[in-house]
């Protein structure tokens, strides 16, 4: 029923050749998968996800994010397809085309950025089955358990 969904699946089908597999993950009726599942969430302060956040799209920019959006729209990508890909081509569309200012564009990205990334954690916050780490060491005392007891299974 998800439009965007079923385009994309039809994409890695013709791209791979196999077909998407599917995960029965818990459904409505309150079945659990048949296997067991490890879920660690990353608990990184604000600033230091908004710096994150900054680096990556310094990173995207220098690596020629804006050339790849040109070059999409000058091989027939619509502005308004563009928009619909997400929010890092949705404000470089809008620079390309004069009607924002480069500082204006990166300042909405990132500001975007970090409202999209806060949505997430605070989605991800409800699930009672995410154990929360804040340091690698800290993942670690949590993983080697569990792939212990997964071993011995």
């Amino acid at each position: 029923k998800n439009k965007r969904r079923l385009v994309r699946a039809l994409e890695i089908l013709y791209a791979t050749k196999k077909p998407i597999p599917i995960l029965h993950l818990k459904t409505n009726q309150g079945k659990m998968p048949p296997y067991d599942i490890l879920k660690i969430g990353i608990a990184i302060p604000q600033k230091k996800l908004l710096r994150n956040i900054k680096v990556r799209l310094r990173a995207r920019l220098k690596k020629g994010m804006l050339a790849e959006i040109k070059q999409l729209h000058q091989s027939g990508v619509s502005w308004e397809r563009l928009h619909a890909f997400g929010l890092e081509y949705r404000y470089a569309s809008r620079y390309l085309r004069g009607m924002i200012s480069k500082n204006e564009m990166i300042r909405a990205i990132e500001v975007e950025s970090l409202q999209y990334a806060k949505r997430q954690i605070k989605w991800w916050k409800k699930d009672p089955c995410v154990l929360w780490v804040s340091s690698r060491s800290q993942a670690i005392r949590v993983i080697k358990p569990w792939l212990a007891r997964e071993k011995n299974n």
